[in-house]
């Protein structure tokens, strides 16, 4: 989005010779991607979005011009689809008032923001930004990984589908470690805890997704797997995630969330401190990039 904006400012300057300005600000750049791309973008509007995390204790708080917030839009955007995708009676209303002239919404993203427009505008909640407390039980148990064989059997399996389920527990599991490491650290006297959503606010490719720290003030750089299922549920790790345990042991931890209910806010954590290269024995897929013999 940035590199759109420079460029169409140095467009905009070559054209235009008096004090116009582009006005290509995010919200515009979202109106285009949103067009272009409907099953990945939404239609943002900062105001709209600041006062729903506001009303759902989001742990975000949008500032005015910042980069951030368009990952958490999106963020809590998909988290708010994937409730709706479980409510086939509110996608059957929808689609019906949908007439033949009219944009079919075929991704659910139209009805995604006209839900979070609904609670702004229309929903009075007396206790307005009050949430169950994350419930955590950590285990202190020992495991160790166990190698798990291609089977070579065929199956049918829906991959976008798990894939897009999988992706909405994954999002819930790190508000979830991020309400519950703000509770730890003020657990143990720290007044204003100071932790961060770093692969919402920075991007993926970091290695980690949360930035907290330890009852000794160091960093601390977290990664969260979550599963509704048992500890046995097998999980990946990433080229990046394995690389940042590598070079930053004693700082990088994986929390493995599991048995995790989102409806209750209640789960499991099994803690791993240090590198991940013991427990990445199956390798299930492999990048190959071909470069021409000469």
């Amino acid at each position: 989005m940035k590199i759109f904006q420079q460029d169409i400012r140095v467009i905009h300057d070559l054209h235009i010779t008096d004090d116009r300005v582009p006005y290509q600000d995010d919200r515009a750049v979202m109106v285009y991607l949103a067009l272009e791309y409907p099953e990945r973008y939404y239609f943002y509007k900062f105001t709209m979005f600041k006062d729903f995390v506001e009303q759902v204790a989001y742990p975000y708080r949008p500032k005015p011009g910042s980069s951030e917030n368009i990952l958490h839009f999106l963020n809590v955007c998909n988290i708010v689809l994937g409730e709706i995708e479980n409510d086939d009676e509110l996608i059957n209303m929808h689609l019906n008032r949908l007439g033949s002239t009219e944009y079919p919404d075929n991704h659910l993203h139209i009805l995604a923001q006209d839900v979070i427009y609904a609670a702004v505008q229309h929903l009075l909640v007396p206790n307005r930004g009050v949430t169950l407390p994350v419930n955590v039980t950590v285990n202190a148990g020992e495991y160790v990984a166990t190698n798990i064989e291609p089977s070579l059997q065929g199956a049918f399996i829906n991959h976008i589908q798990n894939a897009e389920r999988n992706k909405r527990i994954g999002d819930l599991g790190e508000l979830f470690v991020m309400e519950w490491e703000e509770k730890r650290l003020r657990g143990v006297g720290v007044m204003n805890p100071r932790v961060t959503h770093d692969s919402k606010n920075i991007g993926d490719g970091l290695g980690y997704d949360i930035s907290s720290y330890s009852d000794d003030r160091l960093v601390r750089y977290i990664e969260v797997k979550t599963t509704t299922g048992n500890i046995t549920q097998p999980f990946f790790i990433t080229a990046s995630e394995l690389k940042k345990s590598q070079e930053d042991t004693r700082r990088f931890y994986l929390y493995r969330v599991y048995n995790y209910n989102p409806e209750t806010k209640a789960g499991e954590v099994w803690i791993i401190q240090g590198e991940l290269t013991q427990y990445c024995v199956s390798p299930s897929v492999y990048e190959v990039k071909l470069k021409q013999v000469v």
